[in-house]
């Protein structure tokens, strides 16, 4: 089975003049993240911008059983589907490409990355229900992985290597960035000083164990 690595790779402004050749052949042409649903929107400054949910176009109002976008970005290659919409049966074909998008967000400001990496690094954000901080023993997994990945980037961003492209994508990056991220920005982060309520605390010690400076006990 092919890998994602297999697949074209296109900047926003390539793939932007692909979609306009597109558009005069088929009668409908889209740009779709898959596991949002979500219509990726190319603006003129080459931002990208995220609109309706791509299921809209067969009168839908939620995923498709039949995604074939899905389907082809699992399986790495072209997937068809067929739909009636309207009472007229549609053919679809999906291809899967593989996306560089912080350049178009990059781009208006008139900065451009010519490598990317990231690193994956233990959990420590404890302010939501949901979020929980690893356990010992992934902690240690995450940070021997991440290290060894480091001294991998380091090499290569010391070799000015251009090109290269190591990241790692969320399960839904468009929600928990824009959605969830902007909540958090918004609530969550502050310059206030830390206090303790003591008629709450249990005296876990999980504050302290996941400030970053060790400035509590």
């Amino acid at each position: 089975m092919k890998s994602y690595r297999d697949l074209d790779e296109y900047s926003v402004l390539e793939i932007n003049s692909i979609l306009e050749s597109l558009r005069a052949k088929y009668d409908i042409v889209q740009l779709v993240d898959v596991e949002e649903c979500r219509v990726l929107e190319v603006q003129p400054d080459g931002a990208i911008r995220y609109g309706r949910e791509c299921f809209c176009v067969w009168d839908r109002h939620m995923r498709c059983a039949n995604c074939s976008g899905y389907k082809a970005c699992m399986t790495h290659s072209a997937a068809d589907k067929t739909e009636h919409c309207s009472g007229e049966r549609q053919e679809a074909r999906s291809t899967p490409i593989y996306l560089e998008m912080l350049n178009g967000e990059l781009a208006p400001k008139g900065l451009q990355a010519q490598s990317l990496f990231s690193l994956v690094m233990p959990e420590s954000y404890v302010c939501m229900p949901y979020m929980y901080a690893d356990t010992p023993e992934l902690e240690k997994q995450k940070i021997d992985k991440a290290t060894e990945h480091l001294e991998h980037y380091a090499t290569m961003i010391a070799e000015r290597r251009r090109g290269e492209v190591h990241t790692v994508r969320g399960v839904t990056p468009w929600t928990f960035s824009h959605v969830i991220g902007a909540y958090f920005n918004a609530r969550m982060i502050s310059d206030k000083k830390f206090t303790v309520d003591h008629d709450l605390c249990i005296h876990c010690g999980r504050c302290a164990k996941l400030c970053p400076v060790n400035a509590l006990t």
